[in-house]
Order: structure tokens, then sequence, then C-alpha cells
């Protein structure tokens, strides 16, 4: 018993001399984690708010950092105090990089998961924005009735664009638009793009129609002129309020090409000749778009104001224009505005023979798009074609091959085939046939509803 007795107050003397122990080292770890954090907030007081330098006499000590944690932020906090301003333009980077990420990956898995859920038909027809006419067969619609019904519950197509001989007065346009996008809802339940060229100034479909009541803007060139970009703002934010007003999301401008002499065929429509004030003007503009819930669309790439001529009227080519031509100057508006706010890029139908080595329109060049916009200007979003039924495309493609040509070089809609049936089956026909892979057309299908999930709360 004496003997189990000894044994025991030997273990309790051992647990008390062990737990003390413990609590010592506690103590001293807890003691120099503070000394560390002491140490570490004065010194980086003394780097962000420094005292007057002749006040200030004491310094860290000189001992090394309690643990290498603490070593390792101490390194940071000098490193980063070292650095250098960080640029106007690298901050614009940053922010580059951050939006392409964030747009991206925008209910990225849902939207793969809605993509491979749709049939064939339907992915196709996603693709394509028509006029009201292409689809229903009328001559000119100015309401929606059986016949847009009929159409959209055949061809679930990605949307449509309305121009002047649609759109009569207040009240007939809000029920034409109203009345479409139910029907497009009927369908797949996907929402619906409502378009329309409504620059200000030279092209208008509202404005110009003095039933509407609409006071026009200034011109762009006018606007341009001035150096004001808050004018930009403003006719950006003015346009987009009465287009939101009547149901459109969707306004295919700013117009961001730099002309080049007065004789540009695109004239007062564009900012100017200096590639920097275009692209101050065009990112106001879109920003007033886009605050009233109308995405913008820059255009016409890679950039029209050499042209002397309408690609509506006839074929043109663009001679003697370089890829360091297009850099110096036209790509300069799209390098810094495309990649903010929800935008699509238009891609134009004229021919520039010295960078693509042929006549084709530009938009069929699978170097120009995936080369310059996609890689080199980082550009994720949605492109456009300029309409296929312009005479520059007309007159040289049937509208089936015209439309699997565009979609085979990287756009993701094809605007106003002068056939759509033609070009809807063409497209079909293509993507069974494997000519045009699916996974290509699936891409498209991707950017449009990732666009649409943004803007338009698709679910």
């Amino acid at each position: 018993m004496e003997r189990d007795s000894e044994k025991h107050k030997k273990i309790v003397r051992g647990r008390i001399i062990a737990t003390s122990v413990a609590v010592v080292i506690v103590l001293f770890l807890v003691a120099g984690l503070i000394w560390g954090f002491l140490a570490l907030a004065d010194k980086v007081g003394k780097r962000f708010f420094p005292q007057d330098e002749e006040t200030v006499t004491e310094e860290l000590p000189s001992e090394e950092p309690v643990d290498e944690i603490q070593a390792e932020v101490i390194e940071k906090i000098e490193e980063l105090s070292s650095e250098p301003a960080v640029s106007s333009e690298e901050l614009q980077e940053q922010y580059d990089e951050v939006t392409d990420k964030e747009e991206t990956g925008v209910n990225a898995l849902e939207i793969e998961e809605m993509v491979a859920g749709m049939s064939l038909q339907d992915k196709v027809a996603q693709v394509f924005i028509v006029r009201p006419e292409q689809i229903t067969g009328v001559d000119t619609v100015t309401q929606a009735g059986d016949a847009t019904a009929a159409a959209l519950e055949k061809y679930h197509v990605g949307g449509m664009i309305y121009f002047s001989k649609n759109l009569l007065d207040p009240e007939q346009t809000r029920s034409l638009i109203a009345k479409t996008k139910e029907f497009s809802s009927t369908g797949n339940g996907i929402p619906f793009f409502l378009a329309v060229d409504e620059e200000g100034g030279k092209v208008t479909r509202i404005a110009e129609n003095p039933e509407f009541g609409i006071t026009d803007t200034e011109k762009m060139s006018e606007i341009g002129a001035s150096g004001d970009t808050e004018k930009a703002y403003e006719a950006g934010k003015h346009i987009g309020e009465y287009l939101s007003d009547y149901g459109f999301n969707v306004d295919f401008a700013p117009v961001v090409d730099v002309i080049d002499s007065e004789s540009s065929a695109i004239g007062e429509r564009s900012f100017g000749s200096d590639p920097d004030v275009v692209s101050d003007m065009a990112l106001e503009y879109a920003k007033g778009l886009n605050e009233n819930g109308i995405i913008a669309c820059y255009k016409h790439f890679p950039g029209f104001g050499r042209a002397e001529v309408s690609t509506d009227l006839e074929t043109v080519v663009i001679d003697g224009v370089t890829a360091e031509d297009l850099h110096a100057r036209d790509l300069i508006p799209y390098d810094k505005g495309i990649r903010t706010g929800d935008k699509m890029v238009m891609i134009g139908n004229m021919s520039f023979p010295e960078i693509t080595g042929d006549d084709l329109p530009i938009g069929m060049s699978e170097s120009v798009i995936k080369d310059y916009l996609r890689a080199e200007l980082g550009y994720n979003g949605v492109i456009v074609t300029d309409a296929l039924d312009a005479a520059a495309v007309r007159d040289n493609f049937g509208s089936g091959e015209a439309a699997v040509r565009v979609l085979k070089a990287g756009a993701d809609i094809v605007l106003c085939p002068a056939n759509f049936e033609e070009a809807y089956n063409g497209v079909l026909s293509a993507v069974e046939s494997g000519e045009l892979s699916e996974d290509i057309l699936d891409g498209a299908v991707s950017r449009i509803l990732s666009l649409k999930s943004r803007t338009m709360g698709l679910k």
C-alpha cells in the first residue's frame, strides 16, 4: 500500500511539473508573438505614417524575427512599400483582367449545362438576329400577331432588329416590342435580343420620326470635335433612356471608326480622326447606354474609316492597309474599350487584301477575328456580323454559304442574312456534315447566353 501511495505521489508530482513546464512554454510563445506583433506594427507605422525625421530616433530591434512567418510578412511589406506607384494604364489592365474573368465566369456551369441540353436546331437558331420580315414573310411588320407567334414557335432565333418602317409611334412601338418579347418567351425560355440602330445624329430610327417627340442628339462628329466626353455620356444616356422605355435591350452603337478624310463613308457618324478622342467618347457613350440596361455595340471592326462607299451598296476593297496601319489607329478604340461594360463588337463587310491575302469580307477572316480581336485584344464577348444582306455579301455569296463562313471565322451572331431560311438550313447542314464543328457553334451559343444572363436575367 505504501509503495502504491508513493508511486501515486510521484505520478502527481510528474504531472504538475509537466503542466508547469507547458504553461511556461505557452507564456513564452504568447510573449514572443505579442513582441513580434508590436514590432511589426511599429515598423508598418513608420513605413506608412512617418513622423518628422528629426524626432524619429528608434529603429526596430536588430534581433532576428521570432519566426519565419513574421520574417516573410515584413519582407512582403518592404517590397510593397518600395515599389513604384501603379500607373493608370496598369490599373486599367488589372481591371480588364478581372473584368474578363468575371464575364467569362458568369453562370459558366449553368450555361454549359443549358447549351448541352439544347437541340441542334435551337442552337443554330440562337445565333441569328433577323429583321421581322425575314422570319415572318410579311412585307412590313408593324405589329406582332399570328405570323410572329408562328415564326418564333418554329425558329427560336436569338433576336430581332427593327428599322424605321417598323416603328411608327410610341404606343405602336411599345406594343410591337412587348408582344414580340412575349411570343419569344413561349419557345425555349431564353431571353430575346431586341435591337435597333439608334446612333444619334445622322442614323436614328426613332428620333428621326416626329411622332415620337424625341429630341435628337448632336452629330457624333460635333460631339467629338467639342472634346467634351460628358456630351458623349449624355448622348448615350439620353438614347439609352428612351430605348429602354420602349423595350429595346441592344443598340448597335457607338461607331468607333476613325475617319481618314472628309470623303469617308462614315463621315459625321464618327467621333473624328483622332483615335484617342474616339476611344474616350465611345467609352462614355457606351456607359450611358449600359446604365440604362442597353447593350452597346462597337462597330465596325477592324475599322471602316478609310472606306469611301458603304458596303450596303457595293463590294468595298480597302487596298494598301497593313496590320501596322490598323494598330496605329483603327484598333485603338477597341483596345481601350471593349473589355469594360456589356458590349458586342460588330465586324464589318469590307475587305483588306493586304491583311487577309484575299478579297473576302473581313467577317469571313478567321485570322482577323481570332488573332486580332480574340487573342491580341483579349476580347471574350459576343461578336456580331454587320448585316449579311448588304451588297458586299449578297452579291458574292449565297445566304447559307455566307452564314457558315462567318461562323467558321469566329463570329457568334449572324445578322440579317439575305434569306433567313437558307442561312439557317445552311448552318444546320454544315454542322450535321461536320463542315462546321459543333464545338464552334456551342462556343458561340455559350457567349450569347452568357451575355443574356448578365443583362436580361437568363435563368
